[in-house]
């Protein structure tokens, strides 16, 4: 697997409309990071194996979730390894995989072991707080914000979902819809969202993948709103806390086919969070399996500090990378590009923290200062 990546800056423009967007403000990143972590450092040693997922801390330290050697690698400031927390096992700290991290209270760190269905808290030392497991099912899909709100979704009910095998495949594709649950962070339910994540996976043998290229399985989670991506990947819904649809944001872009490029980027993208030891026979396996006739208009949403909605509207495989940033009553504030291909973790209110792989297929972790113009 290889993304190649540059530099990166951003700037107040975008290739796609998605509606007229008036007077907006020029939103810029350096040209430079600010903070690049290499997995294997300038001496051989191993940092990281594959960053799932990458958070700041109010001290300026970064914190990787490192799927390669399950568990959390700690930086300081200046990039240096200052600490690696959890291992592989069963008990308190210790996880079987790992699959999501977020920073769901200040300096908090909730991390998810899917095969153990745990959520472990860690403070901002590494401590273990506390672990809960929620009662709702089988938990695929997270998102919070640092003002306590979590939320997940599964696999769709049995009865809601469409099983269909193409005519002579070894395949079948799944879609329905997950119910996605709010919950505190202790692991109490809060909320129920009235609609649902749309859910499209395919089923190559054994296990399923979520369909590469297929519609968005994303929603992000601010200190007042839940945003998900609608069923018909068309527009971004709304909802209050407390689980109640508020309103819908459209997101009209020019449809794109697909390339072959995409579809290779998006398939390596998608294993990048499954267990080590499937990940090539599920490569070769997905590598068969047709892309859609047409790319979805956005493939992630996000949230940053200032609960904003950020709408990705490139894929894998692009040139670039760029977004729609938006208020939550929809007025769009800024189009973002960034001229590289880049997987998000984390946009603050003055900094964007992804990963990348460089031209030798070696992987960083990155951050970049973000200015929002006026």
């Amino acid at each position: 697997m290889k993304r190649v990546v540059r530099g990166l800056v951003v700037i107040g423009c975008s290739l796609f409309s998605a509606a007229p967007m008036g007077a907006q403000a020029r939103w810029t990143v350096d040209a430079a990071p600010v903070l690049d972590i290499k997995g294997v450092n300038d001496k051989g040693d191993v940092a990281f194996g594959v960053a799932l997922g990458a958070t700041r801390l109010s001290s300026g330290a970064l914190v990787v979730l490192d799927g390669g050697q399950p568990g959390l690698k700690f930086f300081d400031a200046k990039g240096q390894l200052s600490k690696t927390v959890g291992r592989a096992g069963q008990g308190p700290g210790e996880f079987r995989y790992v699959l999501w991290m977020g920073q769901c209270a200040k300096d908090t760190l909730f991390v998810w072991d899917p095969p153990q269905q745990r959520m472990t808290v860690f403070d901002a030392g590494g401590t273990v707080v506390t672990s809960f497991r929620p009662t709702g099912g089988e938990v695929l899909w997270l998102a919070c914000s640092r003002s306590g709100a979590v939320g997940y979704a599964g696999t769709p009910p049995r009865e809601g979902t469409v099983r269909s095998v193409p005519q002579g495949a070894t395949y079948a594709f799944l879609s329905g819809e997950s119910k996605i649950v709010l919950i505190d962070t202790k692991g109490a339910e809060t909320a129920t969202l009235a609609d649902a994540l749309g859910v499209e996976m395919v089923l190559p043998g054994r296990g399923g993948f979520p369909r590469p290229l297929g519609r968005p399985m994303s929603f992000a989670i601010s200190a007042t709103r839940v945003f998900v991506a609608a069923t018909d990947s068309t527009a971004v819904h709304v909802y209050g806390l407390d689980g109640k649809r508020l309103s819908a944001i459209p997101v009209r872009v020019p449809p794109r086919k697909p390339t072959k490029a995409q579809y290779e980027a998006a398939t390596d993208v998608i294993l990048l969070v499954a267990p080590p030891q499937v990940r090539e026979q599920a490569r070769k396996l997905l590598l068969e399996i047709p892309a859609p006739e047409q790319l979805p208009p956005f493939s992630a949403i996000f949230t940053d500090q200032e609960g904003m909605l950020w709408v990705q509207l490139t894929v894998p495989g692009d040139a670039d990378t760029q977004f729609r940033v938006l208020r939550a009553d929809g007025q769009a504030v800024a189009d973002v590009r960034v001229p590289i291909n880049l997987t998000i973790h984390e946009i603050g209110a003055d900094y964007i923290v992804g990963s990348r792989q460089d031209d030798d297929g070696e992987q960083h972790v990155v951050m970049y200062r973000l200015h929002r113009g006026r």
